[in-house]
C-alpha cells in the first residue's frame, strides 16, 4: 500500500469494456468484495498493477515474480483493498 501511496504510476482504472488479463473465480470475488468481477469492472471500481513487462528479465532469489494485480474500491465502505495477484510464474 506504500508503494501505491507514495508511487502510484502503474495504477490503472480497468475500463467497463476492457479485457482483464486473469480471471478470478466468481465465489472468491463475491466472498471479498460483495459483488462480481464484471460489477466492480462496469462501476469503475476495479483497478489494476501490471509488472509483467518485466518477466523478461532475469530472475533472482532476492526480488518477487512479475506480479499483476487487482485492487478494487469497497462498495460499502470505498476503501482501497488488494483483491488477487497473479504471480506469472
Amino acid at each position: 500500500m506504500e508503494r501505491l501511496s507514495l508511487n502510484p504510476f502503474p495504477l490503472k482504472r480497468i475500463g467497463a469494456t476492457s479485457s482483464l488479463p486473469f480471471l478470478v473465480a466468481d465465489e472468491v470475488v463475491s466472498k471479498i468484495t460483495g459483488t462480481t468481477l464484471e460489477s466492480l469492472k462496469t462501476g469503475g471500481r476495479l483497478f489494476i498493477v501490471d509488472h509483467s513487462y518485466q518477466a523478461k528479465y532475469a530472475k533472482s532469489e532476492r526480488y518477487g515474480g512479475a506480479c499483476t494485480a487487482y485492487f478494487f474500491l469497497h462498495p460499502k465502505s470505498g476503501d482501497f483493498l488488494p483483491l488477487a495477484i497473479a504471480t506469472n510464474t
